[in-house]
């Protein structure tokens, strides 16, 4: 297993087959097993359950995570919340853009609580659950929002990424306050892609959540001559009618 990522979870599987039917805690051989790996340096703790099995004496974690990145991810991501989840927002776009290199914070959406995780020191983690709007009464829309989303393999991981509309939408919304909406992001985007957005999904979306967003696609596609995609937001924002407010222009 030299070179794998692994958890107490494999180790159990190898030394102690019933561990996940046992309350006793401290006991086990898969604790002991655990402390003995970790005091002889043949695993490097990444966070509380995650380790990585050492390859070579002069291992740098912060390198292996950052070449392996996308599989810490899927291993986190598998313990954390199973297989409910969507990646969203900037990454999203780029991973739709075939841009695969590891952000120093990914947006995920998931389908409950919000966790917040640190991968190492460079890297983290954030999963959130997503809310619709006032108009419609809050209600929590990840079940709706997960059949928006594509499993795409990256680095020989299959992820759930959001669809590329729900994307575009979700960068707009600027969920994560701390970076801003990356318009160059969305402009280069929309250039190679804008055509094969669907005006139907769209409409779908924007009458769960995405009224800011759509607003805010609206006047990128009036600044930048996209004359199609700057009719489909209006289109979508008549047929959502107060729910929309659009500016002069």
């Amino acid at each position: 297993m030299k070179g794998e990522f692994i958890d107490i979870d494999d180790i159990a599987d190898i030394v102690d087959p019933d561990f996940r039917k046992k309350a006793v805690q401290g006991k086990s051989p898969t604790y002991k097993t655990l402390y003995r790996l970790k005091w002889s340096d043949i695993i490097i703790p990444i966070k509380q359950w995650l380790y990585y099995v050492r390859e070579h004496e002069d291992t740098n974690i912060e390198e292996v995570i950052e070449d392996r990145y996308w599989r810490v991810v899927k291993k986190i991501l598998a313990r954390e919340v199973g297989g409910e989840y969507f990646i969203s927002g900037n990454k999203a776009l780029e991973i739709l853009m075939k841009d695969y290199s590891a952000p120093k914070k990914l947006l995920i959406t998931g389908k409950e609580n919000t966790k917040n995780l640190q991968i190492s020191s460079t890297y983290s983690l954030s999963i959130r659950p997503i809310t619709s709007g006032k108009k419609t009464l809050s209600k929590n829309i990840y079940p709706s929002l997960k059949n928006y989303t594509e499993v795409r393999e990256i680095d020989d991981q299959k992820l759930r990424i959001a669809c590329p509309e729900l994307a575009l939408l979700d960068t707009l919304l600027l969920r994560d306050s701390e970076s801003g909406i990356d318009q160059y992001l969305v402009e280069k985007f929309l250039k190679r892609s804008s055509k094969i957005l669907r005006r139907d999904i769209l409409w779908k979306l924007v009458s769960m959540k995405y009224i800011t967003a759509i607003n805010r696609l609206r006047s990128i596609a009036k600044d930048t001559n996209n004359a199609p995609m700057y009719d489909i937001c209006i289109d979508i924002i008549k047929r959502e009618g107060g729910g929309c407010f659009v500016t002069s222009g």
